[in-house]
């Protein structure tokens, strides 16, 4: 999910995923990465147990989360639409799903 907490400007967004119970036991203890899109105006920041590299995201017990911000631009006038990072970051994380073997 993307949302804005209260507390966030408008403009900055969080994003949150977490894997279901079929995707946590295919994984195991295993931290799955995925590739961030790229997305022009957006700049996405993670806390150090979420990211393996600047544009390479990591779960960590299942979970996934990063900031998301308008970068140089008002939202309103920002090029990539929040509904479209949301897609983006979806289709990356099962990418990574269908490239590890699991399969629904």
């Amino acid at each position: 999910m993307v949302f804005q907490p209260g507390r966030y400007q408008y403009g900055a967004w969080r994003a949150s995923i977490t894997l279901g119970p079929a995707v946590r036991e295919f994984i195991g203890n295993s931290r799955l990465a995925f590739t961030l899109p790229k997305w022009p105006k957006r700049n996405v920041v993670m806390q150090p147990g979420f990211m393996r590299d600047l544009d390479v995201a990591m779960f960590q017990n299942g979970e996934w989360s990063a900031d998301i911000y308008s970068n140089g631009i008002g939202e309103d006038e920002n090029p990539t639409a929040i509904a479209e990072v949301k897609a983006g970051l979806l289709s990356s994380v099962n990418e990574a799903l269908r490239n590890a073997g699991f399969r629904t």
